[in-house]
């Protein structure tokens, strides 16, 4: 994890749940759509609405780190550009475009390659993929 804040760092924010899903707070396409109000993605695996959170993740053992109610968030730092999210049926998430990770503090990512997010619940590295959903076989 990134300690150090980059404060000219402009994108959409992406917030990391503690055991809960990511939310994304401007604007974004999910598969090259309009997602409309709907901004929580599930990364437990366990929704019955993937790619989209049904709160599947309240009643299973899903934990991971990630921010928690008493976080507070970092300023909204959006750069006018749309975030284009890509859900793979049985992968992870693909992010490309200017993003900002937000857990508990600013998760580190190369913002000039595309960032692979976990929606398995079983990478060892989230929030990030690990190809786990390779060796579970997820179908989501």
């Amino acid at each position: 994890m990134c300690t150090e804040k980059n404060d000219t760092a402009e994108g959409i924010l992406i917030q990391v749940w503690e055991n809960g899903p990511y939310t994304i707070e401007g604007p974004f396409t999910l598969n090259g759509e309009q997602p409309g109000i709907q901004n929580a993605l599930c990364r437990c695996g366990n929704s019955k609405t993937k790619p989209f959170c049904d709160g599947s993740h309240l009643l299973s053992d899903f934990k991971a780190d990630g921010k928690s109610a008493e976080t507070p968030s970092p300023p909204r730092r959006e750069s006018g550009k749309t975030l284009s999210i890509a859900s793979f049926p049985q992968g992870p998430f693909q992010i490309d475009g200017n993003s900002l990770l937000h857990g508990k503090e600013e998760i580190a990512s190369d913002k000039s390659k595309p960032v692979f997010l976990c929606r398995c619940g079983q990478s060892s590295n989230k929030p990030f993929c690990d190809g786990s959903h390779k060796a579970i076989e997820f179908d989501g």
